[in-house]
């Protein structure tokens, strides 16, 4: 690159200020294409970055469009129904969303999941029974939307995927899968020590799962290379 920025310079000190606007813009452009013809592989990185970006961003536009659709649409249902007719709307539309998310629809399987919450929220009077039911669908509801969240696969579906988890938890604290799932999705998010945290009680839940044996060993990596990058800044500053 050197030397075509060389050339630039040099002709710009000598012939800049006499020459006119298109004579200008054809050696801007001849300049950008020697550099681009030298280093094609950087600038197909770069293409190829705001391309991944691009495609986060409309992922998640469409994730936020149809989960604000969903909600509009289904707040309006204010009918007070017994819990076997609630019951089959609910999973009536988790059905279809667990048949949307196994063809890879997962944009379009998160509403309707959430309209099954939203059915779960408007039970009345249910027994304690009918009440850990209710609560058993729920769980299972947040984890799909997490899964779905995960498998979109952008931060902000990420994020989403760890509150969903979080939901789920607060519900039943000792939900394995649970842990299990926030925890990937921390990791994703470079949350370690919240990964760590949530292995950690996974494994004492259920210690013959591998998974969460391979997963923290990934976390306590990163973990190590964090600190190991905090004590070489701190070494900086204070040395």
């Amino acid at each position: 690159v050197g030397p075509l920025l060389t050339e630039a310079e040099d002709w710009m000190w000598e012939e800049w200020e006499e020459a006119e606007l298109a004579t200008v813009q054809d050696k801007l452009k001849s300049l950008k294409e020697g550099i681009e013809e030298k280093y094609p592989r950087y600038f197909e990185l770069i293409a190829e970055e705001k391309k991944k970006v691009e495609e986060e961003m409309a992922a998640e536009a469409a994730v936020a469009a149809a989960q604000a659709k969903a909600e509009d649409k289904e707040d309006h249902d204010q009918r007070k129904l017994k819990k076997p007719e609630r019951m089959r709307l609910l999973m009536m539309n988790k059905e279809e969303g667990t048949e949307l998310f196994k063809d890879g629809n997962y944009l379009q399987a998160i509403p309707r999941w959430l309209k099954a919450l939203q059915h779960a929220e408007k039970f009345f009077d249910l027994s304690d029974d009918d009440k850990n039911e209710v609560n058993d669908v729920k769980v299972s509801l947040y984890m799909n939307i997490a899964m779905a969240h995960l498998k979109v696969n952008t931060p902000e579906s990420i994020k989403k995927a760890a509150d969903n988890c979080s939901l789920a938890l607060e519900i039943k604290p000792k939900n394995v899968k649970g842990l299990y799932r926030r925890a990937t999705a921390r990791e994703k998010l470079k949350e370690f020590e919240g990964a760590r945290d949530d292995l950690k009680a996974a494994a004492e839940l259920d210690s013959t799962d591998t998974a969460i044996g391979k997963l923290m060993e990934r976390v306590e990596i990163q973990i190590k290379r964090q600190q190991a990058k905090e004590k070489k800044m701190y070494g900086k500053m204070f040395g």
